[in-house]
């Protein structure tokens, strides 16, 4: 205890908050750059690096020197803004600088920022004694770790920096009306750059208008006309995003698909379990608390609005479910349950209030002592408590992280390989082409993002709005039992990888057929693969190439701490029947449904697939005649919105694009505007009549704008 009372008294000469949340924050954040490229660095830690997703958006939204809209690297391509939903305008600096660097400057600044505004809050705001207000902050921070910093974090850190601001700018009087709307509009700009629209916006501006009503209690109307204006133009600068949202969501597989959320009793126990977890340090202060001070109405209110907010996302799965979740249609699996993030700010606040009843002689009447030496010791034992409390949640963390970095691979690791580098060097002058990921391992290991990394397009990824077709067409694509989301087998448990891996042969993990037909002309993986069309290509990792089942526990140990600093060993297999981006059928047939086409899909060999291109029987009369043609098809310009062909054909034929479908690509054939088609459910059909063609594709959303 001495030892400890001393620590407190060097802490307490330590006047600068600053400083004390930029030790926190070293504290809390090290392992995500401490080995600076090599580091755990990764937001969101599910391997599905969400860092490395942003990398690729940004680096494909300026390819060609042209902002673009169609982001071609996962599943067949989508809208790149209708997948945008986490980074927010900050993510650029994942353009400008290493993609390692710019998540360590976020990860940083998000939980120094986050925490120091917090206590600016309590401190200068609600007048809470410093020592609380410190506390308070570093609540706050704390809870970005126990989230384990996912991507959303940026929007929910702005938040106690917007109701700062916002308040001392409109009670400054020395500002002019005119200077309180133009500092308002700056912050409106500033808000929205680091907000998600569907995981963060629109909660934290419910919290923002909380705040102002219920806590502060503010009353004058002018200031609400310009939190009005901070909130018009926050929305109007995620417009573009918000109609892409509108125009491709319907076309999703959240429009189409069963309900994400079920009304029963475990999904909801586990919500409740998930929201405690992320408040839990908070949650025991402000209960022990409420017993201190049940007559002070700002606690009540902190401490209701956290719970409130905390509990309230528990019934969303009770709506979506009902007759309210399908009248939402596309909108019913949209990120409502997001609306618990607003409350560790709430909770933290009033822990703050917890601590600041020590201050006086407000506790007294419960502790039956006014010796303020007596409630100082109190309220340091509290602190004291508290910070174990947090230290030991983050220890236990940084155990884990430890953990993962050694099993799965940190930063480097997951987005560097000598072999996909060889590939890309062996491939620079191919025509396009895509790559698959299959892994056996029973743990997530591997994933299509890597491949993403070095501009590589893929069959499978996660997206936010993933087109219902490709899933559709994934979903035969992949084998159902050992298939999650839009991945090849990263969820296969223990005992099924070790079947797999006797005899790992693609022909019976996936359809072979129509992973050909979907352009795969090379498959990654760390497992030695057993099946027929499927060639072993030479990469760095080749030569000394040990199965992972052969190894022994202190060779896999090393084998993963080489990964960790010089990149992730595979082996590369190409695919000897893909099929060329752009192909010409020699035949067509015809299905009455979706239904219909899918199941003979499902059972269609390459040779069939090859030849015939298999549409719905209300196009028949959009095709001619075919007689079987041969056929020459070049690729003049291949980028993300443009796409040039020139198709050399002797008759009739259908030019097939195994780029995924949307309503918002058009067809020039000659200069004339053409429609496209649906074809094999999922990807682009045009029909030509001409011996030659000079084939356009564009992709033309209606929020297109060409800068």
């Amino acid at each position: 205890m001495i030892k400890f009372q001393n620590i407190m008294k060097k802490i307490r000469h330590i006047r600068d908050p600053r400083i004390i949340f930029l030790i926190v924050t070293v504290f809390f954040c090290f392992e995500y750059f401490i080995l600076g490229p090599f580091s755990y660095a990764r937001i969101g830690d599910n391997l599905d690096s969400f860092v490395i997703r942003a990398v690729v958006y940004w680096q494909s939204m300026f390819r060609d020197g042209m902002m673009s809209y169609w982001l071609p690297y996962f599943t067949g391509g989508m809208d790149r803004l209708s997948n945008m939903s986490s980074f927010g305008e900050i993510g650029n600096l994942l353009y400008i600088f290493p993609a390692w660097f710019a998540s360590a400057i976020v990860i940083l600044s998000s939980v120094f920022f986050g925490g120091y505004y917090t206590f600016k809050i309590g401190h200068e705001i609600l007048d809470l004694d410093k020592k609380a207000s410190l506390i308070a902050g570093i609540l706050f921070s704390s809870f970005f770790v126990i989230q384990d910093l996912k991507p959303f974090m940026l929007g929910i850190v702005v938040l106690p920096f917007t109701l700062f601001f916002l308040e001392k700018i409109f009670f400054n009087k020395t500002f002019s009306l005119f200077k309180k709307s133009i500092l308002f509009l700056i912050l409106g700009i500033v808000f929205s750059s680091f907000s998600s629209i569907t995981l963060t916006m629109p909660f934290v501006a419910i919290a923002i208008v909380v705040w102002f009503t219920l806590v502060r209690k503010q009353k004058n109307l002018i200031f609400y006309l310009l939190l009005s204006i901070f909130f018009l133009l926050s929305f109007l600068l995620k417009s573009q995003e918000i109609w892409s949202l509108f125009i491709n969501t319907p076309l999703s597989r959240r429009s189409a698909e069963s309900l994400y959320y079920k009304a029963d009793l475990s999904q909801l126990l586990s919500e409740l379990r998930n929201t405690f977890k992320t408040n839990s340090i908070a949650l025991l202060i402000v209960f022990f608390g409420f017993f201190l001070s049940k007559k002070d109405k700002l606690f009540i209110i902190l401490m209701t609005i956290s719970l409130v907010f905390m509990l309230l996302p528990t019934f969303f799965p009770i709506l979506s479910g009902s007759n309210f979740g399908r009248v939402l249609g596309p909108f019913r699996n949209f990120g409502f349950k997001c609306l618990y993030l607003v409350s560790p700010l709430f909770f933290s606040l009033a822990a703050g209030y917890v601590f600041n009843y020590f201050k006086d002689t407000r506790a007294s009447v419960f502790l039956q002592k006014t010796n303020k030496d007596y409630l100082f010791y109190i309220q340091n034992i509290l602190i004291s408590i508290t910070l174990v409390l947090v230290v030991f949640v983050n220890f236990s963390i940084k155990t884990n992280h430890f953990y993962v970095w050694l099993k799965t691979g940190g930063y480097y690791a997951n987005t560097h390989s000598p072999d996909v580098s060889a590939l890309v060097d062996r491939e620079k002058n191919s025509l396009p082409y895509r790559v698959a990921i299959i892994s056996p391992k029973s743990y997530k290991s591997l994933y299509p993002f890597l491949s993403n990394f070095y501009g590589l397009e893929t069959s499978d990824a996660s997206t936010d709005v993933m087109p219902q077709r490709i899933d559709e067409f994934f979903r035969i694509m992949s084998n159902a039992d050992t298939r999650t989301s839009q991945y090849f087998l990263p969820d296969v448990d223990s005992q099924t990888a070790k079947k797999m891996m006797t005899n790992f042969d693609l022909n019976n993990l996936v359809n072979t057929s129509l992973m050909s037909l979907f352009n795969v002309k090379f498959v990654l993986t760390d497992h030695i693969i057993n099946s027929d069309g499927f060639e072993l290509i030479q990469t760095p990792s080749v030569s000394e190439w040990k199965s992972w089942t052969d190894m022994k526990e202190s060779e896999k140990i090393k084998l993963k701490l080489e990964e960790n600093f010089f990149g992730k060993k595979l082996l590369v297999y190409e695919n000897k029947n893909s099929f060329p981006r752009f192909f010409l059928a020699k035949k067509v047939e015809f299905f009455d449904t979706d239904n219909d086409l899918l199941n003979a899909l499902s059972d269609a060999d390459i040779k069939r697939l090859r030849e015939t291109v298999f549409l719905l029987k209300q196009y028949t009369d959009k095709i001619p005649e075919m007689n079987g043609v041969d056929t020459d098809v070049d690729v003049i310009e291949y980028s993300n919105d443009k796409i040039k062909l020139k198709v050399e054909t002797d008759g009739p034929s259908v030019l097939v694009i195994s780029n995924n479908f949307t309503p918002f690509w058009e067809v020039y054939v000659d200069g004339v505007k053409k429609e496209i088609i649906p074809a094999y459910h999922a990807l682009m059909a045009v029909s030509l009549e001409r011996n030659n063609n000079e084939v356009e594709l564009i992709y033309k959303p209606p929020y297109v704008v060409k800068l």
